[in-house]
């Protein structure tokens, strides 16, 4: 009689080829949750930053004379001080505002600012607007920004 106990090479081959495909599918399934999680908490950090820059902006624009206003591009000359969109920071007045460069670091793109003002029933309605888009290499698509503050002339 024979005493089969063991395995033979065969079943030895197709445990380790069914253990390593787990394995490889596994490492997948953590890469790709390791790639949400990136994505989930720049976007979450970048709104929140864009919340800030709302916030500080209405306190600026309450605060200062905007009887005088010019904006181009990027700048905004409000009274004697400037609002101004750089690539990674917003300076509002003496105060800058710098976007996350953790988890990953992100840029400033397409910066809009411009003012105006129309004219309703001998009275004029104004308008300051400040507008950019906050991209990365590891943000599925960019993040808007978009803030106008109006004001009677």
């Amino acid at each position: 009689m024979k005493n089969n106990k063991g395995f033979t090479v065969v079943e030895l081959l197709a445990a380790f080829t069914l253990t390593m495909v787990i394995v490889v599918f596994l490492f997948e399934i953590v890469l790709e949750l390791k790639n949400v999680y990136v994505d989930s908490s720049l976007k979450t950090s970048v709104i929140s930053k864009n919340s800030v820059v709302a916030t500080t902006l209405n306190n600026y624009f309450k605060r200062q004379d905007i009887s005088s206003v010019s904006c181009f591009s990027n700048t905004c000359n409000v009274g004697s001080s400037n609002i101004t969109i750089g690539s990674n920071d917003i300076t509002i007045g003496d105060q800058v505002i710098s976007m996350p460069t953790e988890p990953k670091p992100v840029e400033i793109s397409k910066p809009i600012m411009e003012n105006g003002c129309v004219s309703v029933s001998s009275k004029y309605n104004c308008y300051i607007k400040v507008s950019y888009s906050v991209d990365s290499d590891y943000l599925e698509k960019e993040i808007p920004f978009n803030y106008i503050y109006t004001y009677s002339g």
